[in-house]
């Protein structure tokens, strides 16, 4: 979503997150469960040094790689790449990229340069080092309003919580719609 924007309004608690492509692979016990395409990379990388040059050791690990599926394999890969396109083309058509020559270099770093999804992209990093689009605000009066939201947010996601299901977003909508003086009066 926040590639897409024209400009990120970040506050000193905002950030924004890595993208994080995932699949749906089979566990030990046969469940399908979501993990992250860039995890499933980072064990093959950890298989390849560990192994080094010596056959021995590439044998030693042979039944882990054994294990991952080539569909999977190629299900990563194609997860990966389709996340730095969209990316790339986000920020290549959108506004929140400063220097579009660098869309590609970002995307793949959003996309593979950090090691976690939950990793904390502050204001100054997204300004200074991805080149988007920020505009910071430290004034509270200007602040309260969208920490009013995002306290809404969460807070209808909490609500939604049964036992069998969640609303885990509202934003996917081509709408999305709030009635400002309901919302943000004084």
């Amino acid at each position: 979503m926040s590639l897409g924007a024209d400009e990120l309004v970040m506050g000193y608690p905002s950030e924004i997150g890595p993208i994080d492509p995932r699949i749906r692979v089979k566990d030990n016990y046969g469940r399908e469960v979501d993990v992250s395409a860039t995890a499933i990379k980072g064990a093959l990388k950890v298989i390849e040094e560990l192994s080094g040059e010596s056959p021995e050791k590439f044998l030693k690990y042979m039944p882990l790689i054994e294990k991952i599926n080539l569909d999977t394999l190629g299900e990563y890969e194609r997860a990966l790449k389709a996340s730095q396109q969209y990316a790339k083309t986000l920020l290549e058509t959108g506004r929140l990229l400063k220097d579009k020559t660098k869309a590609e270099e970002v995307a793949n770093n959003l996309a593979t340069g950090y090691y976690s999804h939950g990793y904390a992209i502050y204001a100054d990093e997204a300004k200074n080092k991805l080149g988007f689009n920020i505009k910071f605000i430290d004034n509270e009066d200007e602040w309260n309003p969208i920490w009013q939201l995002y306290n809404l947010y969460e807070a209808f996601i909490e609500d939604s919580k049964t036992e069998n299901q969640m609303v885990t977003t509202i934003f996917e909508a081509e709408e999305f719609h709030i009635s400002k003086p309901q919302l943000f009066k004084k």
